[in-house]
Parts: C-alpha cells; structure tokens; sequence
C-alpha cells in the first residue's frame, strides 16, 4: 500500500492563518476521489492528514489525489515504512496536545512527556530537537498547533507505519496529528 503526497505552495492557499479553510481546500483535492467511509468521516477513512511545512502545506493520504492545482507537486511511497527495531529515525508533528481533565478537553502541561507517551509504543524519543507552538483560527476559536521534532529509537516498525499513516492525537482534519519520519 502507498501513502501519497501532495505539497501545495503558500502561494497556492486560500488562507493559511485559517485552519477551517485549509482543511476545505485540503478535501477539495479528493473532489473526485471515491473516499472511504460514512459522510463526514471520509477524511478519517483515507487518512488525510496535513500539516504546515515550511512554506506551504504537506498534505499525505491513502489516496491519490484526484484534483491537484498546477504548481503543486505530488508524490508516492510505500507505506510500511522499512524501519527496521533498533533504528534511529528523525521526527516531526504537529500536534493538538490536550488531554481530558473530568470531561473538559484542557491543554497538557508537559507536551515533550505528552508526545513520549503517545508515541511510546512505536519509537522511543531520545532526544527534542524543535518544540514549538503557532496558533490558527478554527471555528471562530484558537487551535494550538504544536510542532516537535527530535531524534528517535524505532521499537515497532508496524506501530511507526500506522502512526504514519493514522496521525496522533486530536484536530486531525485542521492541520494537526501528522507524523514523518526519516532514517536519521
């Protein structure tokens, strides 16, 4: 199975300060696409994920993208990614890192032990390279997009693809829970 790729430039999006519409201009590339599961899950069915990189917007899926905009590129790779146990990879997210507090959705304190956590059963973090937070309008509110990136020990290379291709944590449709790694 591949996961694909798709990089739209910030010259090519809408409003990037504007997670709501990235997340429609996102979908809008799988128009013609016959995707997954119920209505309002399709994005969760193919694993869209997307995040901010650099100077434009890294969008991965199950499926190829059927309605790409000139100027933006895309690309292929085998899903299971080939980490073998013991290997050191690089890493980076962007994650919506909130835990729920009696029934309240509340922001971690510690988002570095947070991120350890979620990450635990595929890699074992080693070291932080890059924590950062940036916000984005969602629904008339604040999102918190926090980025980490570091250096990792692989422990189960199918946990790594699935966390790959699934996400971590909340917010995935609004530029959140996307995980890459290389061989470091």
């Amino acid at each position: 199975m591949n996961t694909h790729f798709t990089f739209l430039p910030i010259d090519l999006v809408d409003d990037p300060s504007d997670a709501d519409a990235v997340h429609k201009q996102t979908m809008a590339l799988f128009a013609g696409a016959d995707l997954p599961g119920d209505e309002g899950m399709k994005r969760a069915g193919a694993n869209i994920l997307w995040r901010w990189e650099r100077d434009g917007v890294i969008v991965s899926s199950d499926i190829e993208a059927t309605d790409v905009p000139d100027g933006a590129q895309t690309w292929a790779r085998d899903a299971e990614l080939s980490f073998p146990a013991g290997s050191h990879i690089r890493f980076v997210a962007t994650v919506d890192a909130v835990t729920r507090v009696r029934g309240k959705v509340r922001p971690v304190g510690d988002v570095t032990a947070w991120f350890a956590d979620k990450v635990r059963a595929a890699f074992e973090v080693t070291s932080y390279q890059f924590v950062a937070s940036s916000f984005a309008r969602r629904r008339d509110a604040r999102l918190e997009q926090v980025t980490v990136a570091g250096i990792g020990v692989v422990t189960d290379p199918a946990e790594l693809a699935r966390l790959t291709r699934e996400g971590i944590g909340r917010s995935k449709a609004f530029g959140c829970g996307m995980l890459q790694a290389a061989a470091a």
